[in-house]
């Protein structure tokens, strides 16, 4: 067939990231798929240690609410993912075979489990994600303890998916 791959590179940030999913799809669009890929870190090292895949469940945006008081009122917002997706990626993740697709990185040579921090391959699952407009460095911020008292079910945290999303939709 005729299909046509866009790839762009936004840089951190949600609105970098809709800017540039915003910009393909007026100028190459419309799109079947869109497809995010992304570095984020674990909010769960049991569940998803370093190294792992996470297919996202739901996106939230944790920067929306309200401070009252000297306290910060979440006002959620999140983006569903397509169940087909979703249900695509967690057969791909019970076969246990996507791994198999791994290509050694440009200077041709895999990690030795030595020289990686965790066992290679990485473990793969479906889990949310929290998606914000900071990098957090320091595990007991405000920022973590909002998302910590807001978004129980996070496991990994980035900074541009709902971008991704917003300018998807």
């Amino acid at each position: 067939g005729n299909e046509h791959v866009v790839v762009g590179e936004s840089g951190a940030g949600n609105l970098q990231s809709q800017g540039i999913v915003t910009n393909a799809c007026f100028q190459f669009g419309p799109f079947e798929l869109i497809f995010f890929v992304g570095v984020a870190a674990t909010r769960k090292v049991d569940d998803a240690p370093i190294g792992s895949v996470v297919v996202s469940s739901h996106v939230y945006l944790a920067s929306v609410g309200k401070y009252k008081d000297g306290r910060f009122y979440s006002r959620a917002r999140e983006f569903p993912i397509n169940t087909h997706l979703l249900g695509l990626g967690k057969k791909v993740i019970r076969d246990q075979k996507w791994h198999e697709r791994l290509v050694p990185p440009f200077a041709g040579i895999m990690p030795t489990n030595e020289n990686y921090p965790k066992p290679f391959p990485p473990g793969a699952i479906t889990a949310s994600i929290v998606s914000t407009e900071s990098v957090s460095a320091d595990v007991n911020s405000v920022l973590e303890e909002q998302i910590t008292g807001s978004y129980q079910d996070a496991t990994a945290l980035e900074m541009e998916g709902y971008g991704v999303l917003s300018a998807a939709f």
